[in-house]
């Protein structure tokens, strides 16, 4: 392979490039990513044509699954499209003339892609090729499910050589073409993510209305249902982006070791935490800062796997600080008894407090 590579068009007419993006199989060759090491100055232009390819199935990747007949029908499709003869200057027509018109015709190639990709798509469609959502737990329809039940915890290697700690009751959801052409995770509730270097693929986490995009870093995300989605950065660098549904408007926020973004209903905003407390949980520490109790119930529960019921008039403006090493539930409830004055029953997985009157 002898080629320039100085614009677009050329990675669109190289069919080795349009394989290795396309191909849903072991098809990454690691040519692309010495070549991005020797030419860093060009790396906008192959990430503009990867994107271009791989527009459609981004817009998909929840919901689409491919057999490799399906994959070779397309790559072959759009290798035909792209093929086309280069249109040559007219006889008597001066070269720069050619020139000045050469960027209308390379996007009017691309445009041509795109046509193809989204018939073809369509065509696909309707022959039964895309397939409705998956459950999440069909592993062998091409999802990968894994989950940290209440009351216990994770570790969970994934297939790019990442490494994540899921804390109790929390999901992880990837297609089982991971670490090949992408890097896309969702996440429901709270992981500690330790990506492994790819800078061809970027290591994307889905949570709630949030996305966090890193290459090769150290992060936390918390994402539970009802409460602020939190992203916090360890180590290296991230890119978080607010989306929220029904518009296409896209907050961004660049965070730095240290940095946190929070996501509410009411703000998306950028701030700072403790990094000495921010990853305790996985170390079987339970930390509270001057948290309101609802919130420490439902991480009580989480944590222990039970259900807590209070009864009784609560204590106005009760919050709760402490920190519990793997302590068990009696004795993190005796802790917080003694500055609430609460009683409490633990039977199995339920437990019950009530409020002493005053």
């Amino acid at each position: 392979m002898n080629k320039s590579f100085r614009h677009i068009e050329d990675f669109l007419e190289d069919e080795t490039f349009r394989t290795w993006v396309l191909s849903k199989g072991n098809m990454r060759s690691l040519f692309w990513e010495n070549w991005l090491k020797d030419h860093p100055g060009r790396s906008a232009i192959l990430y503009e044509a990867k994107e271009i390819l791989l527009a459609l199935e981004e817009e998909n990747v929840e919901e689409e699954v491919w057999n490799e007949a399906d994959q070779t029908r397309l790559l072959n499709t759009i290798n035909t499209a792209i093929d086309l003869p280069d249109r040559q200057p007219e006889k008597g027509k001066v070269r720069e003339h050619y020139s000045t018109k050469s960027n209308q015709f390379i996007w009017l190639k691309v445009s041509m892609i795109l046509l193809v990709m989204v018939v073809s798509a369509v065509i696909l469609s309707n022959l039964g090729v895309f397939r409705e959502p998956l459950p999440a737990n069909k592993e062998e329809l091409g999802w990968i499910t894994r989950e940290a039940l209440p009351g216990e915890k994770k570790k969970v290697s994934l297939p790019d050589g990442s490494s994540v700690v899921l804390n109790s009751g929390s999901m992880l959801r990837y297609r089982a073409d991971f670490g090949t052409i992408h890097r896309n995770i969702t996440l429901h509730g709270e992981s500690y993510f330790e990506v492994a270097k790819d800078s061809l693929l970027p290591f994307k986490v889905y949570s709630g209305e949030l996305m966090t995009e890193a290459v090769g870093t150290a992060f936390n995300i918390t994402a539970f249902d009802g409460e602020p989605t939190a992203v916090k950065l360890i180590k290296g660098k991230v890119k978080v982006e607010l989306q929220p549904k029904n518009t296409t408007e896209v907050d961004r926020i660049y965070l730095d070791p240290g940095e946190q973004a929070l996501a509410s209903a009411e703000a998306f905003s950028k701030g700072t935490f403790d990094l000495r407390t921010a990853l305790l949980w996985t170390e079987g520490t339970l930390y509270f800062d001057d948290q309101p109790l609802s919130k420490v119930i439902k991480a009580l529960e989480r944590w222990y796997g039970v259900t807590i019921k209070t009864e009784g008039q609560k204590p106005s403006a009760l919050r709760v600080s402490g920190e519990f090493h793997r302590d068990n539930l009696e004795n993190v409830l005796q802790s917080i008894s003694y500055s609430f004055d609460f009683d409490f029953n633990i039977d199995h997985k339920q437990v019950s407090i009530h409020f002493n009157k005053h």
